[in-house]
Order: structure tokens, then C-alpha cells, then sequence
């Protein structure tokens, strides 16, 4: 009788040590996999973020360009009209 409690304890702690092993190694899955995701997804918002600025530098260029274009085809005269239409 003692010995068959032996084995049936020595059974459900081979069972454990197989299911603790089993977690582990699903753990250490699930953390790669999730790290993997963190990486793709920082990749992801620094290409945003860096096409983002770009376009605004373009837009901004682009502001400029149209001001000194203005100023050099007689911005004093839209400025007026600019300030006729605000009162």
C-alpha cells in the first residue's frame, strides 16, 4: 500500500514537471512572439512618424515658396485687401 502511494506520488509529480516544462516553454513563446510584435510595431511608428515630418516639411516648403510669392507679385496689395476683409 505504501509503495503504490509512492508510485501514484511519483506518477503526479512526473505529470507536473512535464506540464511546468510545457508552460515554460509556451511562455517563452508567447514572450518572443510578443517582443517580435513590440519591434514590428516600433518599426512601423518610426516610418510613420519620419513620413509624417516629411510630408510637413514639403507642406511647410511649399508655404514659404507661396509667401515669397506673394510678397514678390505685390503682397502690400493682398495684405490691404487681407485687412479690408477682416473689418
Amino acid at each position: 500500500m505504501l509503495e503504490q502511494q509512492a508510485k501514484r506520488a511519483s506518477l503526479i509529480l512526473s505529470k507536473y514537471e512535464v506540464l511546468t516544462r510545457e508552460y515554460q516553454n509556451q511562455n517563452k513563446t508567447l514572450k518572443e512572439n510578443h517582443e517580435r510584435i513590440i519591434q514590428s510595431e516600433q518599426k512601423k511608428r518610426k516610418e510613420i512618424i519620419a513620413n509624417f515630418e516629411n510630408h510637413l516639411s514639403q507642406i511647410k516648403q511649399q508655404i514659404r515658396e507661396d509667401a515669397e510669392k506673394v510678397e514678390a507679385e505685390g503682397g502690400n496689395e493682398v495684405v490691404k485687401e487681407n485687412t479690408k476683409l477682416k473689418e
